[in-house]
């Protein structure tokens, strides 16, 4: 049986990963690039992964805390795990159309296709990606554990 931080550990690598490849798409809009391009990093690359990564963390964390609760309340996970998927969904959303270019960090209709709309629509499949990966790694978990 592995342990906890393996299982969390491997989580974040995969979601990061397949994340990462998945919604790489939105890199295609010149307006997102310029997003990530405004980032700490002079590279657009680490900006786009460390931000992934980021997210990703922050999703894994979430989702172990569900299991937490899960453990204390009996709230159910998948529930737990849908919630928190839209959730920060649509908080990234709402980070980068509304906070960022408030700040001035960002200009989301600058030129070529709104930036927010590129944003929404990967936050759309965000959502069913993660839950893609999440029924895969569901599957890969039977199989791995399965006692016949």
């Amino acid at each position: 049986m592995p342990s906890i931080l393996s299982v969390a550990i491997g989580s974040f690598v995969g979601l990061c990963v397949g994340m990462g490849v998945l919604c790489s798409p939105m890199l295609v809009s010149s307006n997102c690039r310029r997003l990530f391009d405004s980032g700490p990093f002079d590279y657009i690359v680490f900006n786009y992964v460390g931000g992934m990564g980021v997210f990703t963390f922050i999703h894994v964390a979430l989702i172990f805390a569900g299991a937490l609760v899960n453990y204390v309340v009996r709230v159910q996970i998948s529930w737990w795990f849908l919630g928190v998927t839209l959730v920060l969904a649509g908080g990234g959303w709402i980070i980068g159309s509304v906070v960022v270019p408030r700040y001035g960090w960002w200009q989301p209709t600058e030129s070529g296709l709104d930036g927010r709309i590129v944003l929404a629509v990967t936050a759309i499949w965000y959502v069913v990606c993660t839950l893609i990966l999440a029924a895969l790694f569901a599957f890969a978990w039977f199989l791995a554990y399965y006692p016949g």
